[in-house]
């Protein structure tokens, strides 16, 4: 991952940080951040960020939720174990949820997939991998596709 004339930023345990600022950062334990820059942003495990921005940014919770301010990233992908990541505002050219809680959401493409739900969406294309997934209000959609099948309902499939 790390190419010549780069930096990495590796933060394991309990990490307290103002500004965490790297090409590559990894994160790993509970986390109090106030801001992430980054190429390359990759968050494991439970705390708090302000605001994060790169241009791939992975973020999954493990041993309780993560809790998003703003996130700005041109590939965003937001897992959530037992615990949600719940995000406050989300921009990304695309952008993957799992087990998310996303209260406004800008996008180009958002693939969502389970126990996913979006309060305010703006999106060019959404992608609905699995029925449980809502979105309370849309600002814009240009184009839903189903990538399941329904009983008696013909799909779409993503390809």
């Amino acid at each position: 991952m790390e190419h010549e004339g780069q930096d990495t930023r590796i933060l394991v345990g309990f990490i307290r940080e103002d500004v965490v600022r790297a090409d590559n950062i990894v994160v790993n334990g509970e986390f109090s951040i106030g801001l992430a820059v980054g190429d390359v942003i990759i968050v494991n495990g439970r705390g708090r960020i302000k605001l994060a921005s790169g241009r791939e940014c992975i973020i999954t919770s493990e041993g309780g939720p993560i809790f998003i301010e703003a996130l700005y990233c041109g590939v965003a992908v937001v897992v959530g174990g037992p615990h949600p990541v719940v995000v406050k505002y989300l921009k990304a050219g695309k952008t993957y949820t799992f087990k998310a809680i996303i209260r406004r959401l800008v996008s180009g493409e958002w693939v969502s997939s389970t126990q996913s739900s979006v309060g305010r969406a703006s999106v060019n294309t959404v992608v609905f991998m699995d029925p449980h997934v809502y979105i309370i209000e849309v600002e814009n959609l240009d184009r839903v596709v189903y990538g399941y099948e329904e009983p008696g309902v013909e799909s779409s499939k993503y390809s």
